[in-house]
């Protein structure tokens, strides 16, 4: 039941009385703290630094999007075809767009390219 008709009268849920969200921190501040931890990267001469931030960058997206290629794309604000191309060059993907991951029995995955059953 809604809860104006569940309060005594003169109880009203007002933006005021109610708690404020938790917000994440401002993006200015995470933004710093990435510039901190890069020019860090850049003073000790870490090798192959760009490769090396494009990989992570992409690998935490398709993490934090739970391995969807459409969601991670539009989170990165690249297409799709761009990002297929960097999970095949960074192992997440093979040729065929098959996942990489192994089964939790440790076999490779099954799909209808290798004789496995597709609704398994």
């Amino acid at each position: 039941m809604h809860t104006l008709l569940t309060r005594p009268a003169g109880e009203l849920d007002t933006p005021a009385q109610r708690p404020a969200p938790e917000r994440p921190a401002p993006a200015g501040a995470a933004l710093a703290e990435l510039d901190v931890a890069l020019r860090a990267l850049m003073l000790r001469g870490t090798p192959g630094l760009h490769a090396l931030v494009e990989r992570r960058l992409v690998d935490n997206a398709y993490d934090l999007c739970e391995r969807n290629q459409v969601r991670t794309a539009r989170l990165l604000g690249i297409s799709r075809n761009v990002l297929r191309a960097q999970l095949i060059r960074f192992g997440h993907l093979t040729r065929t767009g098959w996942r990489r991951a192994t089964r939790p029995d440790g076999g490779a995955p099954q799909g209808p390219h290798d004789g496995g059953d597709i609704d398994a």
